[in-house]
């Protein structure tokens, strides 16, 4: 009956630690496909609003938590690197630029109270 007690306090942790994870891999990898989809409507020239983008992701209106979007088209200068810039969809279609796509979203973690950790996955994709 001790050593039960010793010991599930710490299986109960480990357990819940594991779903945690579990979750953040999931929202991870969800993220990762939703940057993939808005930089694609992008490089077409079609621009999601924000509710189309919390809803792909799972969101509703209703939610505190949303995904955070940042688009930036970059120009490649005579040097070879890539200057970034604000999206500009004039700009965009005119100059065939690049464009780069960062999601963020904070992940509430359940399992430790009131905390939260930031995930975010970023595309880049040539205009066509």
């Amino acid at each position: 009956m001790v050593e039960m007690a010793l010991v599930i306090p710490m299986l109960l942790v480990l357990v819940f630690g594991m779903i945690e994870i579990g979750l953040m891999i999931k929202d991870s990898h969800a993220l990762n496909g939703l940057a993939r989809e808005v930089a694609r409507k992008y490089a077409v020239g079609e621009i999601p609003s924000d509710s189309e983008i919390q809803t792909d992701f799972g969101l509703d209106e209703n939610d505190d938590n949303k995904v955070n979007v940042d688009v930036k088209m970059g120009f490649v200068g005579e040097d070879g690197n890539v200057a970034w810039e604000n999206y500009d969809q004039s700009k965009a279609i005119a100059c065939k630029s690049e464009i780069k796509v960062t999601l963020t979203y904070d992940h509430e973690i359940i399992v430790w109270g009131n905390s939260t950790k930031t995930l975010s996955a970023s595309i880049v994709m040539l205009q066509e």
